[in-house]
């Protein structure tokens, strides 16, 4: 488990005198860093020198087939912590010096250890030393002035950023980049689609049911809808935590083809859950993401409150809590002005999004529905989580059953989750929890400490900005 360094010594750490050479012909890079920090001085320590070793693989990791690279170190030269700041700062595709069209800084996966094994390129190695000199300066404008370090990460990318922190009962708010393609500018007020986020505020409706009495969570889903066309076997609990075994529509080979083709149509929750029906299901009981477990969801709330699921959300969540710029998408929604035009990277299925809101988007929105349908603003999902962790929506009891395991990362409508420099959530270091989303064009994450009330929100309208690496800028020096 990584130990987390405290904001003012991780935007500290600095790196000099860095060199980096090919060993091999195998894409095999050694760089020599000098690692000198606020914290090692406290400790009497002198600056240390050690071996950073990057090796680039041709092979492949996942379905998207992006090529690989391990980083690591001389065994106990250096503590993880240490390059953490600097391997944030690379995971960001604006931050480095060249273009990235492959998103190859986009996914860096931490053991734990002293390795680290990031997508990359392999060409991109051999730049890693003007990396860790962009790191310095960029870490330089960001302990002078967060904000103006958080418009230089959005100037590279299109599209914008809206943030919302809450630390010590205080919050704050960023916007930086473009609403859309008429270069307006993000603000407080514009609104995000904010995709999976959306599954918190669905599981939050099926747990107030259980508090009234109206459901059991180990009930099967036939008991409430009897005519469902698939997952009638499925308890309500393993719906909530994705260990139904049931497919995700979304990896239908029809999918696509449904939704990118009439993008004005929009597609009911039956036509959903047909693209599912076809598919191979998994054992009960294993983790799976799956978001066909909460259009199911979506159906069951319905059945249960005797209406649509945007007005049992808005009856049951958004109107008492005064959420103004948040609601469920439906089909007959007037244009809004407020809601931020998406940008979508480019390959194999894209929209094509340039940010222009006048873009047909029905038929995404509604395929994700109750998966991933709602619109929403930062300020918003603040104030949802901060009454969802106080008791104002559900009771005690209900809240405990969504409280993700802290080994397994998963509860119901909830994942453990990552507060950046305020502290990283799982095993015993915190109790921080919420959720992440990515819809075509927009991606967005929360956070909260139940505890402290601290919180993070961050909302993005393109593929290209990753939420995650805002939610460790600002968090520190704060």
């Amino acid at each position: 488990m990584l130990l987390a360094l405290t904001a003012e010594d991780l935007l500290d750490l600095r790196f000099a005198s860095t060199a980096c050479a090919p060993i091999d012909g195998g894409g095999r890079v050694s760089c020599s860093v000098e690692l000198d920090s606020r914290l090692r001085r406290i400790d009497g320590l002198a600056p240390r020198r050690t071996s950073l070793l990057v090796e680039a693989h041709g092979g492949v990791i996942d379905a998207v087939g992006l090529p690989y690279a391990d980083i690591w170190f001389e065994p106990g030269s250096i503590s993880p912590s240490e390059f953490e700041g600097f391997m944030h700062w690379l995971a960001f595709p604006s931050a480095t010096p060249w273009p990235d069209p492959n998103g190859r800084f986009e996914a860096i996966f931490d053991t734990y250890g002293q390795e680290w094994i990031m997508q990359l390129e392999p060409d991109a190695v051999d730049l890693l030393a003007v990396s860790l000199d962009g790191y310095e300066r960029f870490a330089t404008t960001a302990r002078s002035d967060l904000g103006s370090a958080i418009d230089e990460l959005v100037s590279t990318q299109s599209g914008g950023v809206s943030i919302v922190t809450r630390r010590d009962g205080v919050r704050s708010i960023w916007t930086a980049g473009d609403a859309n393609s008429d270069g307006d500018p993000i603000d407080p007020e514009t609104r995000f689609r904010i995709a999976s986020l959306t599954k918190t505020f669905v599981a939050t409706a099926v747990l107030q049911l259980v508090d009234e009495g109206r459901l059991e969570l180990d009930a099967p889903l036939s008991r409430y809808l009897p005519g469902t066309p698939i997952g009638g076997d499925a308890a309500i609990r393993t719906l909530l935590g994705h260990r139904s075994g049931i497919p995700d529509y979304t990896e239908s080979p029809d999918y696509v083809a449904l939704t990118r083709g009439d993008r004005a149509r929009w597609i009911t929750p039956a036509e959903i859950l047909a693209l599912a029906a076809g598919m191979a299901s998994r054992p009960p009981g294993n983790y799976a993401y799956s978001n066909t477990n909460y259009v199911l969801l979506g159906l069951l709330v319905e059945g249960i409150d005797g209406t649509d699921l945007a007005t049992a959300l808005a009856n049951r969540i958004i109107d008492p809590l005064g959420l103004a710029s948040t609601r469920l998408a439906a089909p007959d929604d007037p244009p809004d002005p407020a809601l931020a035009g998406a940008w979508t990277s480019p390959g194999a299925g894209s929209l094509g999004l340039r940010g222009d809101p006048a873009e047909p988007y029905d038929s995404i929105a509604s395929v994700a529905w109750a998966a991933g349908g709602m619109i929403s603003t930062p300020e918003d999902l603040a104030t949802f989580l901060d009454a969802l962790v106080s008791g104002e929506l559900v009771s005690p009891g209900a809240f405990a059953e969504m409280l993700p395991d802290p080994d397994a990362g998963v509860g119901l409508g909830l994942f453990v989750a990552d507060l950046g420099g305020w502290g990283h959530a799982g095993g015993q270091e915190t109790s921080v929890v919420g959720n992440t989303g990515w819809i075509d064009g927009y991606r967005s994450t929360m956070a909260i400490d139940p505890v402290s009330g601290d919180t993070v929100v961050v909302l993005a309208n393109s593929d290209g900005l990753d939420p995650a690496a805002m939610v460790y800028w600002v968090t520190l020096g704060r």
